[in-house]
């Protein structure tokens, strides 16, 4: 039997906002509604997201360029993540690139300039130095 993703079209689903972010070893990932996902599976007209938190069976689907979310089952059994964690994670993988990128540039000077670029954040560097670079 063929896989029909139309089938499981859901206007709820459709209308969905989502965030791509990388996660901190460097994949990508999903920010949808204040939960994060994690790339599941990948076909020619769709892909597939897991709830990264474990023994969660929420998903997602979006379509194969993901840019639309064409399916979902939001039975999320816990709270979403804090902006602040997303936050942090968000600095941390952008520190940990910037510092791969620039090997001469110490850490805690990566972190400091990262935190600075981003004034909306309240973040400060103790947040972050905690993070292995």
């Amino acid at each position: 039997m063929a896989y029909d993703i139309n089938t499981y079209r859901s206007m709820t689903a459709m209308e969905m906002e989502f965030q791509k972010i990388e996660t901190n070893r460097g994949n990508t990932g999903l920010l949808c509604q204040g939960h994060k996902f994690r790339l599941e599976t990948k076909a020619k007209t769709y892909t597939s997201w897991q709830c990264t938190t474990k023994g969660c069976f929420a998903r997602l689907k979006t379509d194969h360029k993901q840019e639309n979310i064409v399916w979902s089952r939001r039975d999320h059994n816990h709270d979403p993540v804090s902006a602040d964690s997303v936050t942090r994670q968000i600095l941390r993988t952008e520190c940990k690139r910037k510092a791969a990128e620039n090997l001469t540039e110490w850490p805690s000077k990566v972190i400091m300039k990262e935190i600075v670029s981003k004034p909306d954040t309240d973040l400060v560097p103790k947040d972050l130095i905690a993070t292995r670079l």
